[in-house]
Order: C-alpha cells, then sequence, then structure tokens
C-alpha cells in the first residue's frame, strides 16, 4: 500500500514537471510566433521590408501555419508527441535566429514560411501530453492553466 502511495505521488510529481515544461514551451513558441508583429513597424520604418512583404511574410506565416496543423495533427496521432514537440521548437529557434540572417525578401519570406510550420508542431503535441501522459488530478488544472500561455508570450513581446 505504502509503494502504490510512493508511487501515484512520484506520478504527479513528474506530471507537475511535465506540465511546466509543457507551458514554457508554448510560451516560448507564442514570442516566436508575436515577435515579428511587433518587429514589423521597425523594419517597415527603417526599410528593412516594405508594406506588401511585410504582408505577405504575415500570410505565408498563417498559410504554412494551418496547412502544417493539418498535416501535424495527423501525425500527432503515430508519433511521440515529445519528439514533435522538440522537433518543433527547434525548427521555430533556428528560423527565428536565421530571420537577422535572410538580407532578401524572398528568404524572409521563405523563413518564416518554416517557423510557421514548426509552430504548428507545438499544439497538438502539447495537449497530447495534457490529456493523456499527466496525471488525472492534474489534467483539469493544465488545461485551465496552459490558456495562459497566450497572454503571457504576447506581453513577454511587448517588452
Amino acid at each position: 500500500m505504502k509503494f502504490e502511495q510512493n508511487l501515484t505521488e512520484s506520478r504527479l510529481s513528474a506530471s507537475k514537471w511535465m506540465f511546466i515544461l509543457c507551458f514554457l514551451a508554448y510560451s516560448t513558441a507564442y514570442i516566436a510566433r508575436g515577435n515579428f508583429d511587433y518587429a514589423r513597424t521597425t523594419m517597415i520604418a527603417d526599410g528593412a521590408i516594405n508594406e506588401s512583404v511585410a504582408g505577405i511574410l504575415s500570410a505565408v506565416y498563417f498559410g504554412c501555419y494551418a496547412i502544417g496543423q493539418i498535416i501535424n495533427g495527423a501525425t500527432a496521432d503515430k508519433r511521440p508527441p515529445f519528439l514533435l514537440v522538440s522537433v518543433g521548437m527547434s525548427i521555430v529557434a533556428v528560423a527565428n535566429a536565421t530571420m537577422m540572417f535572410a538580407l532578401t525578401p524572398a528568404l524572409r519570406i521563405v523563413v518564416w514560411a518554416i517557423n510557421g510550420f514548426g509552430q504548428s508542431m507545438l499544439w497538438c503535441p502539447i495537449f497530447y501530453i495534457i490529456s493523456n501522459v499527466l496525471h488525472t488530478k492534474l489534467r483539469f488544472t493544465a488545461i485551465t492553466l496552459i490558456t495562459l500561455t497566450t497572454p503571457l508570450g504576447k506581453a513577454s513581446c511587448a517588452w
């Protein structure tokens, strides 16, 4: 009986850490998603891009994100969610780091399209982890708290 109680407490503790990691990953993804929106005005004012390129960047990003949601949503049912989150976060990090070296509008569009696809790899696997991996006592709280990632990520971009 004592062993089963310790096992349950250990699983609950591991689930709390797993949720913290999911929360941090998704919050960080929102920062990487919103940073172009905050930089757009300065990029246009500095002549790095013009308004039509800014519009194309946003449209391509969201198009790749939407297509990626379909592809990665189906993939999330067949592949380990931890792998998909790791790959998605890696793609997002590389795309965001590469954006500062993308000197032509065409290259910026390609890099931001890749970012959109990488972003689409996060939603389904993170919610799979919350719904199927976390301890049942933590799931409702986790679903409730994960909604805070949007304002936290957007507030971080505003700083």
